[in-house]
């Protein structure tokens, strides 16, 4: 009787310490509790501080998110990428189903930096970059404030407060594309 004491103590703990770690599951290490894809953990990419999503170089330090998907190649796939998660975040909160848009966010900080880097990869004119990097910045910004507010009621912003500089980064974004010059 003893060891069956003893066995349902140690479940609790094995539970209580999984759930303890809310949005830092391994399996998502984008996630994080303090915003969208706390980079500075897992990646660097470019040469400044996105509120703790730090971006000065290619190191992909010891937590690492899963890659297991390919990387967009070309600024274009990674707006098209980009856009998917966009979607995904704005359809659950359209749905008023905030729980559902959590994954996404913190999704979305690695989609960012990519399009970033391809951004500064690319030929196109020095204003065309600055105008997509301070877009980017602006998204940062948006969908790092969301996920506080999801965290904490009293931080952040929601989401009806950020859609319309969200809806115009990601116009700004796409307006680049090949796709849509067309």
């Amino acid at each position: 009787m003893r060891w069956l004491l003893n066995l349902s103590l140690s479940g609790l703990v094995a539970f209580l310490l999984v759930a303890a770690t809310g949005c830092n599951d391994p399996g998502n290490a984008t996630a994080t509790n303090s915003g969208v894809s706390n980079h500075s953990e897992d990646h660097d990419h470019g040469d400044h501080d996105h509120d703790g999503h730090d971006h000065d170089g290619g190191d992909h330090g010891e937590h690492a998110h899963d890659d297991a998907h390919q990387h967009p190649e070309t600024y274009d796939e990674a707006v098209a990428e980009l856009l998917v998660v966009h979607q995904a975040i704005a359809d659950a909160f359209a749905a008023d189903k905030a729980d559902d848009a959590h994954g996404p966010l913190h999704d979305v900080g690695h989609m960012l930096e990519v399009t970033e880097k391809l951004v500064e990869q690319s030929d196109m004119a020095v204003d065309t970059k600055e105008k997509l990097h301070e877009a980017i910045e602006q998204l940062f910004t948006s969908y790092t404030a969301i996920d506080d507010k999801m965290h904490d009621a009293d931080e952040g912003k929601d989401y009806s407060e950020v859609s319309e500089q969200i809806a115009s980064s990601i116009s700004a974004l796409k307006a680049q594309t090949k796709t849509s010059k067309e």
